[in-house]
């Protein structure tokens, strides 16, 4: 509802009502008369005792005549005519109405463009864009108004020595700069003056702005109709820069141009999310070499966002993605950069999962096949044998059933030849080290899945030739275990020593042949390591490619031995995770 004159008592503001669609308009007005009755009441009350302070000790606790309040008289009209309080909440409410206040008139606005939360990260560094998050209703986040503001003593105007960036992007604006002028100077706190330094969404603080204070007023907006301002202001001031060199922009200088027409590059990448970086036993166990600033999630989500988009890939397949943060920090991200993009969570409590974005320019998105990979292994009739098998070993099977691990299978068509599409799987297979077999196991589903949509997209698609096939991810397996056996050779025999190789008892393990269709190669090679702590390094960290279709031209090259161990091991104040990011160029076969 557009505020208006109100009635005396009640301080103007925006009001919001929810209340049912089905519920009568008599009942909605009653009930907000209740409220802002009840409001009034205890200003008028309050505003009583503070007017009529008493004439003795006495008078203190003797009973005291406080003046009631009328109810609140309200009306809803719509085109001059009193609505009928019988009509359901869905029709009664349109743009245009006037709601009657003790004959206050106040015009209604239906669903308006609204802020309803939002805030500023508490690490602001130099030379990367602000990281925030804002929430809305009734809005979206590409039509949305941001002013980034610097606090300036000694300045007499927001508008005051604007620089050319925010001159020329004023020009285009659906709202003047003197309403942006007017908002900030009565609505920014702490009062005095703020200088407008931003119009752009993401505003890149300097070196000049360290030590500054930092506000953002933002405007959220639909279809040209403007809602009510937001104001946040930063808790914290703009930090010094991080430490040179960053390993990860040297490796921007082998990704400076996109891959052509015929090319596509791919980027594999475990973040390490916060739900297990923030865990006390990982800041003093794991990672007790890294400074406790340099882990909080507001600070290495900055560095992995600029790591990424630094990579110019056009497939991005993620893992331990946090799924709280996905939507506010990297799919709005991201889509401003060109990609969309899914998340699928991982079964159970722990919010994460493995998140896959492409390119719009250069994909087109088919059909989504995620799985959790315990669902799939006893629902799916194709891994009916390896079900009852397992089954029949109540240890094995228990430890299967407790994993979450998720597959996330992407269809992808590429824009330049609606022949060449591309079956993308990203997945993150269990982690402990006793346990290859049940890597084995999940990534035997995975392929078998795989290979039911491969067939899948070929018939509905009606291709001359099999789709491609990507697998990338965390296999948490170097390149001597069986995992890579069976991607790379297409099978597994049944008496494989990793059946049973940290096995004592028999319920603990299966010994079962395997096979896939593909014929899948390394296309990173085999690096020395992805992943750098203290207590392990090792490549597991890997990108699977179709050799029938698909030739690796290019890898980016990974951080040297002496780069990730400056400062122990990663995580560091360079390395927002404790793996790697690995990457390749991919050339369509003719």
């Amino acid at each position: 509802m557009e505020k208006r004159d109100l009635p005396s008592g009640i301080r103007p503001r925006l009001f919001n009502f929810h209340r049912a669609k089905n519920e009568t308009l008599g009942r909605t007005l009653e009930r907000i008369s209740q409220n802002l009755t009840a409001r009034i009441a205890v200003r008028s009350k309050k505003k009583f005792k503070a007017s009529s302070p008493p004439a003795s000790p006495e008078a203190a606790i003797a009973p005291t005549s406080i003046p009631l309040t009328s109810p609140v008289q309200l009306a809803l009209q719509v085109n001059e005519s009193v609505v009928s309080p019988e009509i359901p909440n869905a029709f009664a409410w349109v743009n245009g109405a006037v709601l009657e206040v003790d004959q206050v008139p106040h015009h209604v606005v239906l669903n308006p463009p609204t802020i309803t939360g939002g805030k500023i990260t508490s690490h602001i560094l130099p030379d990367f864009p602000i990281d925030c998050s804002i929430d809305y209703e009734f809005a979206e986040e590409n039509e949305a108004v941001f002013v980034w503001l610097k606090h300036v003593v000694g300045s007499r105007s927001p508008v005051e020595q604007l620089n050319a960036q925010v001159v020329s992007a004023a020009a285009d604006l659906p709202i003047s700069l003197s309403l942006i002028e007017e908002c900030v100077k009565q609505r920014m706190k702490p009062l005095g003056v703020w200088r407008i330094v931003s119009l752009q969404r993401d505003w890149v603080p300097t070196a000049d702005d360290i030590g500054a204070n930092v506000g953002l007023l933002c405007f959220p907006i639909r279809d040209g109709q403007v809602g009510e301002p937001f104001t946040t202001v930063a808790k914290n001031l703009v930090m010094s820069g991080i430490p040179s060199p960053v390993p990860y922009r040297r490796r921007h200088a082998f990704c400076q141009t996109r891959c052509d027409k015929n090319s596509f590059r791919v980027v594999s990448y475990n973040l390490l999310a916060d739900v297990y970086a923030a865990m006390e036993s990982s800041l003093k166990e794991l990672f007790p070499y890294v400074p406790a600033e340099f882990m909080k999630i507001d600070y290495r989500r900055q560095l992995m966002k600029q790591e990424l988009v630094g990579y110019n890939a056009d497939l991005m397949c993620l893992q331990e993605v946090d799924t709280k943060h996905f939507e506010h920090h990297f799919l709005r991200y991201f889509r401003r950069h060109g990609y969309d993009g899914a998340v699928q969570r991982k079964k159970g409590a722990v919010a994460e999962g493995v998140a896959t974005f492409y390119r719009k320019d250069k994909f087109r998105l088919v059909s989504q096949h995620d799985i959790t990979i315990t669902d799939a292994m006893f629902e799916n009739p194709v891994f009916a044998e390896m079900a009852a098998a397992v089954s029949g070993k109540a240890k094995l099977k228990e430890s299967i059933m407790e994993r979450g691990t998720p597959a996330q299978v992407t269809v992808l068509e590429d824009l330049q030849d609606p022949s060449r599409v591309l079956v993308l799987a990203n997945t993150h297979l269990w982690y402990r080290p006793t346990f290859p077999h049940v890597r084995l196991l999940q990534m035997a589903v995975i392929l078998g899945h795989i290979e039911g949509v491969v067939k899948l997209t070929k018939k509905s698609l009606n291709l001359a030739r099999d789709p491609a096939v990507l697998i990338c991810g965390d296999f948490n397996s170097t390149s001597a275990r069986g995992v890579h056996d069976l991607l790379r050779t297409g099978s597994i025999s049944a008496n494989f020593k990793e059946w049973k190789e940290f096995c004592e008892k028999e319920d603990e393990y299966v010994e079962l042949s395997l096979q896939h269709p593909f014929r899948l190669f390394s296309a990173c090679g085999e690096p020395a390591f992805t992943n750098f702590v203290p207590q392990f390094q090792a490549a597991i960290d890997w990108i699977y490619a179709d050799e029938s279709a698909l030739e690796s031209t290019s890898v980016i090259p990974l951080p040297t031995l002496e780069e990730v161990s400056a400062n122990v091991a990663i995580p560091s104040v360079v390395f927002p995770s404790d793996h790697l990011a690995i990457g390749c160029d991919l050339k369509w076969k003719s």
